[in-house]
């Protein structure tokens, strides 16, 4: 509902983009795993996709006769390709990659720090008391179970790191999972802390890297937490909380199952 607001897009839309989000997600979680990517759900993607490009083509040339106060209005160039504009099919890429990671990432994120929340109660107790310290429970998340557990990048130039060559184009796994739980930076780092300092987790990346909806991501989760223990303060698993049905995929991690009760 929030990006569809940010973007323009009706309410009533909701139900068709977020399944569109689940069907990318579907792919990118089966392309990962799978030796053999499924036909099946390359086909279904595949409509998604077409459907995906039809809404926006046309939603673009709407906001070109009449521009709305929306991001896609904004992002939309009256002379696509000239001097770096994005051109429409790039606009619609943007579009398509923002409706993924503003869905599913926020989504996985939200169902992660629950759960910890649930596995530390007392941490959960004292969030109920403060909740100006959510920030610090989602930097707590986003260190010991962020969605995104590795990230890969290519060497843009041959480099040796701690004597290790790495040649130009190699491809670099980072795991952004392992660097959160490095204990020469972290005390005791397999424990929830939501009164640490300093260094914090590297799950928004960094520099040239920076996730581009990091400050973005971080309101929207606190506030959607916040209500959750404001709402129902007396919220409990119903699930095993050492045996959690997680997603298949090691690159967008979450829960993805967890009943509850309030």
């Amino acid at each position: 509902m929030v990006l569809c607001k940010m973007l323009g897009i009706p309410g009533e839309e909701v139900e068709r983009f977020i399944k569109w989000s689940d069907d990318l997600a579907l792919f990118m979680q089966d392309f990962v795993v799978s030796h053999v990517p499924s036909k099946e759900i390359s086909e279904q993607v595949r409509g998604s996709v077409k459907e995906i490009y039809a809404y926006l083509s046309e939603a673009i040339a709407e906001r070109r006769k009449d521009k709305k106060n929306d991001l896609l209005s904004r992002l939309i160039s009256d002379t696509p390709g000239v001097d770096g504009e994005l051109t429409d099919e790039q606009l619609i890429a943007q579009t398509m990659h923002l409706i993924f990671g503003g869905h599913k990432i926020p989504q996985f994120v939200l169902s992660n720090t629950l759960h910890l929340l649930f596995e530390n109660k007392s941490v959960l107790d004292t969030l109920k008391q403060d909740k100006s310290l959510l920030s610090k429970a989602l930097d707590e998340t986003m260190r010991l179970e962020g969605p995104i557990q590795y990230i890969i990048r290519h060497a843009a130039e041959d480099i040796e790191i701690h004597g290790q060559q790495i040649k130009k184009n190699d491809s670099v796994y980072f795991f952004l999972a392992s660097a959160g739980r490095d204990e020469r930076v972290f005390e005791n780092p397999n424990v929830m802390d939501i009164n640490r300092t300093g260094f914090r987790h590297v799950a928004f990346g960094g520099g040239y890297h920076t996730c581009i909806a990091a400050a973005f991501a971080r309101a929207e989760i606190v506030e959607i937490l916040k209500e959750v223990l404001t709402r129902f303060p007396n919220i409990e698993a119903l699930y095993d909380l050492e045996k959690p049905t997680w997603s298949s995929n090691p690159t967008f991690t979450g829960i993805a199952k967890m009943p509850v009760r309030y």
